[in-house]
């Protein structure tokens, strides 16, 4: 999915969730979902739509990267 047709889609809502892995590829600014996920919050602001997460998804999003880097596990964030 290309920038264009995730606004066409993120357009036509007026309520989307997002999980900790929006967040974690927006703040990491993934190589391939980051702009993605930017587009998702810009289109949210410029359009009043609402963004829902939870607090299980803002404790995943606030782990430590030591955390995060242990065994591996950066790989599987950034995939």
């Amino acid at each position: 999915m290309g920038i264009k047709q995730l606004i066409a889609i993120v357009r036509r809502e007026r309520h989307i969730a997002l999980d900790s892995m929006c967040f974690i590829y927006y703040f990491e600014a993934h190589a391939r979902y980051g702009p993605l996920v930017k587009t998702i919050i810009e289109q949210s602001i410029t359009r009043d739509i609402a963004l829902y997460t939870s607090t299980v998804t803002l404790a995943e999003t606030m782990v430590e990267s030591s955390l995060i880097e242990k065994e591996g596990s950066r790989i599987f964030y950034k995939e």
